[in-house]
């Protein structure tokens, strides 16, 4: 909060500097001290109370634009844009006006700094406003001012919220295109984290467009090794996670339990319990799938276990629980109770990482089936 508003102040200072050298009637000369401490007063009032009271900081925007007497055109089009955003962010109808007139500025004096912020912030009210066909406009237009100024991380998120945007709508042609806009984006300043992200989406795009094998070989050629060179570990860990259910549904199970394996490795690196939980879960459903139900009844305790005294990590087994009810059941029933259990003591590496459980899960602990070469992956295409 203080640095938007030495930001104010700044942009007032520079704004005050501008009128000096562009107008004989500059602020120093014409405008006494006391008023521009009472703008530069009410710019830091409207930024210290733009999140818990935004119309009193809307007021105070209000207020220093009609009190300062210089006219300077780009200042008041920045004081427009962070005034418009409040009135957007408190559903005004004025939100919209403010905005288009601050653009309308930019546009004139060529600020096209200026003008991305205020297109970004027309377009979002539109697509909050259900007037998504104008927004798309400005999406696009925002898109093209963002690369033209060297932008490109930006841009790629651009149209990388597009592609977000029309997967949502199922319209998959177009949240592709999206996708590949974000992608040559991204490409232009090498940024690996955010192209891992965008192939994963194009990853998911061409699983939902009935491409398995598309989808598999953008995650494992392009998605992982981008997410591997940006060390983003929560990347690693859903692509892990893609890989298996992927694997799992055209019942490739011994590629599923590999890939469920490294999303339970990765889940217990970055300590991320949840996940932990989900991906011993998929471990429990593939193995009982290939017919391992004692193994598959270790892999849902361990889960059940670690649930234990947090409601939403519960809610992720009771979710389990209903979706797949028959192999709990199956699982649950004394026989199967009985061999577990002494597998589990005869497994003192096992039981000692159950009492640790709840504080830090340790280092996975393979049984010899799962202690395996990763096996062969399939990754011809139809590309």
């Amino acid at each position: 909060m203080r640095a938007l508003a030495f930001f104010s102040i700044f942009l007032f200072s520079v704004s005050v500097h501008a009128a000096v050298l562009s107008d004989s009637t500059s602020i120093v000369k014409n405008q006494p001290d006391s008023i521009t401490k009472k703008v530069v007063s009410l710019l830091i009032k409207a930024n210290e109370l733009s999140v818990k009271k935004p119309w009193e900081a809307i007021k105070s925007y209000r207020t220093a634009l009609t009190t300062n007497k210089v006219k300077d055109e780009i200042w008041e089009a920045h004081i427009r844009v962070a005034m418009g955003k409040l009135l957007s962010r408190v559903k005004s109808k004025d939100a919209l006006p403010q905005l288009v007139k601050a653009d309308a500025i930019f546009k004139k004096k060529n600020i096209l700094n200026g003008r991305v912020a205020a297109i970004e912030a027309i377009a979002q009210h539109q697509e909050r406003n259900g007037q998504f066909d104008s927004a798309l406009r400005n999406y696009n237009e925002l898109y093209r001012i963002q690369n033209k100024i060297g932008l490109s991380v930006e841009a790629g998120n651009t149209a990388s919220h597009l592609t977000d945007v029309f997967t949502r709508r199922k319209d998959y042609t177009q949240a592709f295109k999206y996708a590949d806009m974000a992608k040559n984006a991204y490409y232009k300043v090498c940024r690996m984290d955010s192209l891992g992200s965008i192939y994963y989406k194009i990853a998911s795009l061409k699983l939902k467009l009935k491409s398995p094998k598309l989808a598999e070989y953008y995650i494992l050629n392009h998605a992982l090794p981008y997410y591997r060179s940006s060390d983003d570990l929560n990347g690693r860990l859903k692509s892990f996670d893609f890989l298996g259910h992927l694997y799992q549904d055209q019942k490739r199970y011994s590629e599923a339990k590999w890939f469920y394996l490294q999303a339970n490795n990765q889940a217990k690196v970055i300590s991320d319990t949840s996940a932990t939980i989900t991906s011993l879960i998929n471990l429990g459903v593939v193995k009982y799938l290939i017919g391992d139900l004692s193994l598959a009844k270790q892999d849902i305790s361990e889960a059940e276990l670690l649930a234990q005294g947090d409601s939403t990590n519960m809610q992720l087994v009771k979710r389990a629980r209903m979706r797949y009810t028959t192999m709990f059941k199956k699982l649950d029933s004394p026989v199967i109770a009985s061999n577990t259990a002494v597998k589990k003591a005869a497994s003192p590496a096992k039981a000692s990482q159950k009492k640790t459980a709840g504080k830090k899960v340790s280092d996975a602990v393979l049984t010899d089936n799962e202690k395996r070469e990763k096996p062969e992956v399939d990754n011809s295409s139809d590309k």
